[in-house]
């Protein structure tokens, strides 16, 4: 059974940027509230569990053999439908900017990117609560970026983890027996700094987490002529 998939369609976003602080598009969070932006070089994530991850169910042939440009809605088809069997009963809700705006940015690496944080909201929060996806066109640095935005209500991370949350194999006090081997956010991070864009996180305990993937102006979604 595929994931549940809930589409809203919104209007394209273009506000201000200042630093640490951005207004959470999914009403999670205050628009004070912390953002954590990884900086430096990433660290390595052995692909020998890689696809521990995932499930090992055949999702790296699916998502490399994708090619652009190809729309934005099926680039995210692709990675929920990528999802492991026990989160494809789960329900996505999606709040696209233009679904079909033509995406030029790499597919492969966008959707397993996709995957990995979806996988990471699905283990990470109650399956009654819908994982909420949206794309929105922002402004930073006097450009427009894509922005793709994962959030889900789970466990959260505390503010005073955010900064390890990047580690490969690290895995906060809060996770006790979930599965996992605290490789989703790292690697997703490499996937989309290859291609030059950045990953930021806002979560904190029992309020859930959004990770905001953030695509440069030459890589990023244009609707078709």
């Amino acid at each position: 059974m595929s994931a549940i998939v809930s589409t809203e369609i919104a209007h394209a976003v273009k506000a201000p940027i200042h630093a640490n602080q951005r207004a959470s598009r999914l009403g999670l969070f205050r628009p004070d509230d912390y953002v954590y932006r990884p900086s430096g070089e990433a660290l390595a994530t052995p692909a020998s569990h890689q696809d521990a991850l995932i499930g090992c169910e055949g999702w790296r042939d699916a998502l490399q053999a994708l090619s652009g440009p190809m729309s934005l809605s099926a680039v995210l088809d692709a990675a929920i439908e990528s999802m492991p069997r026990i989160d494809r009963g789960r329900r996505v809700v999606r709040s696209l900017h233009d679904p079909e705006a033509r995406f030029t940015a790499d597919p492969a690496r966008t959707a397993q990117a996709m995957l990995r944080l979806l996988v990471n909201a699905c283990r990470y929060s109650t399956p009654t609560t819908p994982i909420r996806l949206r794309s929105r066109i922002e402004s930073a640095d006097d450009a427009d970026h894509l922005v793709l935005t994962v959030a889900d209500r789970g466990i959260g991370i505390s503010r005073a983890h955010l900064h390890r949350a990047f580690e490969p194999f690290w895995r906060g006090p809060q996770a006790g027996s979930t599965p996992g081997q605290g490789m989703g956010l790292p690697i997703a991070r490499r996937l989309i700094e290859a291609q030059g864009g950045w990953i930021e996180l806002r979560s904190a305990l029992g309020v859930g987490t959004e990770v905001d993937i953030w695509l440069p102006p030459d890589l990023s979604a244009d609707r078709p002529a």
